[in-house]
């Protein structure tokens, strides 16, 4: 996604569509996520449109934004593929983001389709 402004009530509205569109939020916790003003408002956006968070953390060690305290829908414990992959809320997220589809990234067994 690509916003052709400076004006942040723009950008707020172009990321408020989107997140309208989607039914999850990937928030991928690197290692300075946690001091982003537009994270923490995203989340909050996501919250507060009743769509569901799944996080994952690049590093153990990462702070974790405030906003995603008792919001967080599920967490993948460490950003490999094969947690991404186990944990089916994050795969759905994944998928979304990435607009990939499933002949893309084909579901796992017992993963609804």
């Amino acid at each position: 996604m690509s916003v052709n402004s400076d004006d942040a009530a723009v950008i707020r509205r172009v990321i408020s569509g989107k997140i309208n569109l989607s039914t999850h939020l990937l928030c991928i916790v690197g290692i300075h996520t946690n001091q982003s003003r537009w994270v923490e408002w995203e989340i909050r956006k996501v919250v507060e449109l009743g769509k569901k968070i799944v996080a994952v953390k690049t590093a153990s060690t990462n702070g974790t934004p405030a906003a995603l305290f008792g919001n967080t829908d599920q967490w993948a414990m460490s950003f490999t593929f094969e947690s991404i992959q186990r944990n089916k809320q994050c795969l759905m997220a994944v998928r979304e983001a990435m607009c990939v589809s499933d002949e893309e990234f084909p579901p796992q067994d017992g993963e609804n389709q």
